[in-house]
Order: structure tokens, then C-alpha cells, then sequence
């Protein structure tokens, strides 16, 4: 939830920035559509830009010095590393959050540097499909995405951060009943 909250709080910058250029420059208003664009415009693309720029320097700075996004604010929630510790500047900024933002940031990069729309849609959907692995690592028994587990962080609510237990929660496994026959039967 606090991704969701981050990624609304992108998209709100996204909004004000690529329609304060185009005003600026005498145009349109910039369509929604534009945001996933391959063909988008330079306003667009400009704005995405200064959008994920400026979130992820907010972001980083308030991971580094509190352990949390704006959506983790919001949330009541903190990153910490594996003692229980708020996660500062090197595991909560430099490798949980600036790798995994290079990587869904490569389609718009790759635009800006001349591919082609037909390439640049196909590393848009190799970059989507990372991003569901990343996410979807949530589900696993460390309840940890990958971009955690790399940084050797995890989520936790404020107030409640203590270590990581070294091993993962176990299911009680069923013990099949044996019954055992008399030899004569």
C-alpha cells in the first residue's frame, strides 16, 4: 500500500509538472494516456523526467534520515534492516531504492535515447514483468519484495521493530497416523 500511496504521490507530480511546461509553452494540456506512451512528447517525456527525479530525491531523503516514503508516513509503517534498525542511507536509498527505480525507469530512457516504439514497448514489458516478480516476492514466507531482499531490509510498523527471526515461519506439518495390525489379520 505504501508503493500505491508513492506511485499517486509520482503521478500528482507527473500532472503539475508536464502541465506547468505545456502552459508555459503556449499548449495543450497533456493527456493521461501519455504517461505510458512510446510516443509520447517532449513535454511528457521532460516531465516524467523531473517527476521521478524529484520523487525519488524526497523519497531517498526521507528513507535516509526516517526509514520511510511518504506512502510508509501515511502508513504508519518503516524500513529496517535485519537488527530492527531504521534502514539510512546505503540499504534504504542507494540499494533497495535506486536500482529497482533504474530499471522501471528503462522504457523512458530508452525512448529518450532513439529506440524504436516496437523495442522500447518490449523492454517496457520485460521491465513490467520484473517489477511483478519485485512485488510479488511479498507473498513468499519472508514477506519481503525482492528489492528488500537485497538490501537485506523488511517492512515493519512503526513502533514494532525488533529483528528479523533467522528462519521463516513454519506450517505444523500433519503427522499421518500409522496403524499397526495385528500379524495374524
Amino acid at each position: 500500500m505504501g508503493a500505491l500511496v508513492d506511485g499517486l504521490f509520482a503521478l500528482i507530480l507527473w500532472a503539475a509538472i508536464a502541465t506547468a511546461l505545456s502552459l508555459a509553452r503556449g499548449g495543450k494540456l497533456p493527456a493521461i494516456e501519455e504517461i505510458g506512451s512510446t510516443g509520447a512528447s517532449g513535454d511528457v517525456l521532460l516531465a516524467s523526467a523531473v517527476a521521478s527525479a524529484f520523487a525519488m530525491v524526497i523519497n531517498g531523503a526521507l528513507v535516509a534520515t526516517r526509514g520511510q516514503t511518504i506512502g510508509k508516513i501515511l502508513l504508519l509503517t518503516r524500513i529496517v534492516d535485519e537488527d530492527g534498525k531504521r534502514a539510512g542511507l546505503m540499504n534504504g536509498v542507494v540499494t533497495r531504492m535506486v536500482p529497482f527505480t533504474a530499471v522501471a525507469l528503462l522504457p523512458r530512457i530508452c525512448t529518450v535515447g532513439g529506440m524504436s516504439p516496437g523495442n522500447v514497448q518490449g523492454v517496457a514489458v520485460l521491465t513490467g514483468l520484473f517489477a511483478l516478480l519485485d512485488a510479488g516476492l511479498i507473498l513468499g514466507p519472508y514477506r519481503q519484495c525482492l528489492h528488500d531482499r537485497v538490501a537485506g531490509t523488511y517492512v515493519a510498523n512503526v513502533g514494532s521493530e525488533r529483528p528479523r527471526r533467522a528462519d521463516p515461519p513454519r506450517r505444523k506439518k500433519k503427522r499421518k497416523r500409522v496403524r499397526l495390525s495385528s500379524a495374524g489379520s
